[in-house]
C-alpha cells in the first residue's frame, strides 16, 4: 500500500506543467515562506485548486493563450516571513506589492531574473541586507519603493543607467556610500540614510527633501558646499614639541586676531545689518503710503483739509518724512501703474447671504502681496493678505493702451460687460470672482484664495509621490465629481452656451480639505479684450517666450482632435474632452503630455488618450492602467475603477458627437462609490 502511495505522489510531481504549472508552484513556494498570516490573506491559496488566478491578491492576464500571473498585490496583510526566491519562476510577473507587512530577511537576488518586472513595491517591512547587486538588470523596471526597511550597503551603480526608471524611493534605510552617477528619475527620495559625498550634477534640480537626513551629503540641492564639510581628522599624531614651536612662531609673526578684535568686527557687522534692515522697513512702509496717497489723488483729486480742491493738481512724486525721501518707494506701480485719462474703480460683486466679506481698493493697496505666478499672457497673480487677515488672489492684467481714438473706451466697456457676466456665475465648485478693477492701463481680477495648490502639483509634483501623502481613490473621485458639477453649471447656467476653454489640472485648485475648484473661467476672453497678450509679447518678450511656449504646448495637449482644424470654433464638447483627459490623469497618475508604451518591450510610444483606448480595447486588466499609488487597497473598488475609466474614455471619444454632455457625466460620477 505504501508503495502505491509513493507512486501516486511521484506521478503528481512529474505531471506536465499544464496541470501544475510553474506559476502555481512559485505561488505555493511563496506561501510556504510565510511564517504568520493572522488575517488569513492566503487562506484560499489551496494547492488542490488549479485556478490559482482566483486566489486573493493574484492578478493574471492572458499571454499566448495561457493565464499567466502578472501581479501579486498583498499590501497591509500583516504577513511575516521571508520573500521566496522561487518567485523567479513567475516569468511574466510585472508588479509585486507587499507594502506595509512584516517581511524580513534579504531581497532575493533571484528576483532580478524576472525581466518583465516593472513595479517593485516592498516599502514598510523589515527587509535587511544589501540591495540586489543586479537590480539594474531589470531593464523594464519603472517603479521601485523599498522605503522604511533595514537595507544597508551601497546603491548599485548600474541603477544610473536604467533608462525606464521613473520612481525610486529608498528612504528610511541604512544605505551608505555615494549616490550613483547618471541616476536620473522623475521622482526620487533618498532621505534618512547614511549616504555621503557630492550629489551628482544631474540631480541638482531635485528638491532638498529628497536628500534630507544624510549628514554626509553635499551639493546644490542642500545648499551645503562640498568644501564646507568638516574633513576627517588625520590619524597621524603631531609631536607636542613641534606643536608648541608652531604656536610660538605664529604668535611671533602676529598671525591671528585677538578676542577683542573679533568682538569688534562682529558687533560692527551686526549694527550695520540692523541699520540696513531699518532703512528697508522704512522705505517699505513709505512705499505703501506713496501708493495710498497717489490712489486718493487719482480717484478724488487733490483736496485741502478744509475741502478745497483748488490745490495742486499734481500727485505727490516723492514721499518724504522728516526731511528724508525714499527713492526706493518708486511710483506705486506694484498694483497699479500711473494712469492717465479715465479713472478706474474697484467693483465688488454681490455676496452670498452668509458672506459678509467687504473691502475696497485702498484695502488692497495696503495689503501684503506675494507673487504666486507670473509669465505668459495671463499676467501676474498675487496672494494678497488684507489687514483684516482675509487672504485673496489678485490677477493683474496689463491692458493695451492702443487702438485709436475710440479704442480704449470701447475695449473698456466690452471688458466690463464680460467680467460682469463672469461675476454673476456662482457655484460651490468654481473659484469665486469677488471684484474687479478696470483702468485704462491695467486691470485687476480679485478671487477667493484657494490654499492647497493645483491638481497638477498634487498629481505630478516634483517630490516623489510615495514620499508624500498621495491622493486617495476617494479624493480622486470627489475631485472629478466636483469638477464635473462646476463644468455642468458653466454649460447650463445661462441662455448662452458658455465654455471654459482651458480645463487642465493646473486650472483645478484644491482647498485644505482637498475640495476641487475650477479656476480661470473666462480668463482667455478677458485677456484678449484687455490686450494683455499683446503687451506680454512686446513688453517682456525675452523673459516670457519660453514660459509662453511651454504653456501653449501643455494647453494644446488638452485640446480635442477637431481643435487642430483652423476653421473650428470652440464648443462645449471641447471642455468634455479636456475633462476626460483630467479623469485619465486621475486614474493613471500620468500626464497628458507624456507618451507611453502599450507593452513593455515596444519602442513605439503614443499619447495618453490613445494608450488608454488601446489598453481598454485590448481588455487588459484595469490595474495595468492604475496609478501605482492606488494599488494599495484598490481591490474592493475594482468595479468603480472600471466605471470611472469607462466614463473617462467616453469623454475623450475622437468624434465630438459621441462625447456625452457634462450633466450626464456628472450624473454618472455620482453613482460611483468611494467619495
Amino acid at each position: 500500500m505504501e508503495c502505491w502511495v509513493a507512486v501516486i505522489l511521484l506521478a503528481v510531481l512529474l505531471q506536465p506543467t499544464s496541470a501544475l504549472n510553474s506559476d502555481r508552484y512559485a505561488l505555493l513556494a511563496f506561501k510556504a515562506a510565510i511564517s504568520s498570516d493572522p488575517l488569513g490573506a492566503l487562506g484560499g491559496w489551496d494547492p488542490s485548486d488549479a485556478l490559482h488566478c482566483r486566489w486573493n491578491g493574484v492578478l493574471c492576464s492572458t499571454i499566448e493563450h495561457e493565464h499567466r500571473v502578472v501581479g501579486i498585490n498583498l499590501p497591509d496583510k500583516s504577513l511575516s516571513g521571508s520573500i521566496s526566491r522561487d518567485l523567479q519562476a513567475l516569468s511574466q510577473l510585472q508588479r509585486i506589492n507587499l507594502r506595509n507587512n512584516s517581511f524580513s530577511g534579504g531581497i532575493p537576488q533571484e528576483i532580478t531574473r524576472i525581466q518583465t518586472l516593472h513595479k517593485m513595491i516592498l516599502g514598510n517591512n523589515r527587509l535587511s541586507g544589501a540591495l540586489p547587486r543586479d537590480l539594474a538588470a531589470l531593464v523594464n523596471l519603472e517603479y521601485i519603493d523599498l522605503s522604511n526597511n533595514l537595507l544597508e550597503g551601497a546603491i548599485p551603480g548600474g541603477l544610473g543607467g536604467t533608462k525606464e526608471l521613473e520612481h525610486l524611493n529608498l528612504s528610511g534605510n541604512i544605505l551608505s556610500g555615494h549616490i550613483p552617477q547618471n541616476l536620473s528619475t522623475a521622482s526620487l527620495d533618498l532621505s534618512r540614510n547614511n549616504l555621503s559625498g557630492p550629489i551628482p550634477r544631474e540631480l541638482h534640480g531635485v528638491p532638498p527633501a529628497a536628500f534630507n537626513g544624510n549628514a554626509g551629503l553635499c551639493g546644490a540641492p542642500l545648499r551645503r558646499p562640498c568644501g564646507a564639510l568638516v574633513p576627517r581628522a588625520s590619524h597621524r599624531a603631531v609631536p607636542p614639541a613641534a606643536n608648541a614651536k608652531n604656536s610660538r612662531a605664529a604668535k611671533s609673526k602676529g598671525q591671528g586676531l585677538s578676542v577683542k578684535e573679533i568682538l569688534a568686527i562682529v558687533v560692527g557687522d551686526a549694527v550695520g545689518i540692523v541699520l540696513l534692515g531699518l532703512v528697508f522697513i522704512y522705505c517699505f512702509r513709505r512705499n505703501r503710503i506713496c501708493r495710498y496717497l497717489k490712489l486718493r489723488h487719482k480717484n478724488h483729486g487733490a483736496r485741502s483739509p478744509g475741502g478745497d480742491s483748488s490745490g495742486s493738481s499734481e500727485p505727490p512724486d516723492h514721499c518724504c518724512l522728516w526731511g528724508i525721501c525714499c527713492c526706493c518707494c518708486g511710483d506705486g506701480s506694484d498694483w497699479l501703474g500711473d494712469e492717465s485719462g479715465t479713472e478706474g474703480e474697484l467693483v465688488l460683486f454681490e455676496n452670498d447671504r452668509n458672506d459678509r466679506l467687504t473691502f475696497d481698493l485702498e484695502d488692497l493697496l495696503r495689503a501684503s502681496a506675494y507673487v504666486i505666478s507670473k509669465g505668459g499672457s495671463g499676467g501676474i497673480v498675487y496672494k494678497a493678505v488684507l489687514e483684516s487677515g482675509v487672504t485673496l488672489a489678485v490677477r493683474r492684467l496689463a491692458a493695451d493702451s492702443g487702438g485709436g481714438a475710440g479704442g480704449v473706451p470701447r475695449k473698456q466697456k466690452l471688458f466690463d460687460t464680460e467680467v460682469q457676466i463672469l461675476g454673476r456665475i456662482r457655484h460651490p465648485c468654481i473659484v469665486k470672482l469677488r471684484a474687479y478693477y478696470s483702468g485704462p492701463d491695467e486691470k485687476l481680477l480679485v478671487y477667493d484664495y484657494i490654499p492647497n495648490g493645483s491638481l497638477a502639483t498634487a498629481l505630478h509634483g516634483q517630490i516623489a509621490p510615495y514620499s508624500l501623502t498621495s491622493l486617495t481613490w476617494a479624493e480622486r473621485v470627489r475631485i472629478a465629481r466636483r469638477v464635473s458639477e462646476g463644468l455642468a453649471h458653466i454649460h447650463e447656467c445661462g441662455p448662452k452656451k458658455y465654455i471654459h476653454g482651458d480645463i487642465r489640472p493646473k486650472n483645478i485648485l484644491l482647498s485644505s480639505n482637498m475640495d476641487a475648484f475650477i479656476s480661470d473661467f473666462g480668463l482667455s476672453r478677458l485677456i484678449t479684450i484687455s490686450g494683455s497678450a499683446e503687451n506680454s509679447r512686446s513688453g517682456s518678450r525675452n523673459a516670457n517666450t519660453s514660459a509662453s511656449l511651454a504653456t501653449a504646448a501643455v494647453t494644446e495637449a488638452y485640446r480635442p482632435p477637431e481643435a487642430r482644424l483652423s476653421s473650428s470654433k470652440p464648443t462645449q464638447k471641447w471642455d468634455v474632452y479636456s475633462f476626460g483627459l483630467v479623469m485619465l490623469e486621475l486614474i493613471t497618475g500620468k500626464s497628458a503630455t507624456q507618451h507611453l508604451k502599450q507593452q513593455e518591450l515596444q519602442h513605439e510610444t503614443m499619447p495618453l488618450v490613445e494608450w488608454a483606448h488601446k489598453m481598454w480595447e485590448g481588455k487588459r486588466p484595469v490595474f495595468e492602467l492604475l496609478d501605482p499609488t492606488l494599488m494599495h487597497g484598490i481591490a474592493p473598488q475594482q468595479r468603480d475603477v472600471s466605471e470611472f475609466l469607462r466614463i473617462a474614455l467616453s469623454c475623450v471619444a475622437l468624434a465630438s458627437e459621441q462625447r456625452p454632455k457634462m450633466r450626464h457625466v456628472c450624473e454618472a460620477l455620482k453613482k460611483i462609490g468611494g467619495a
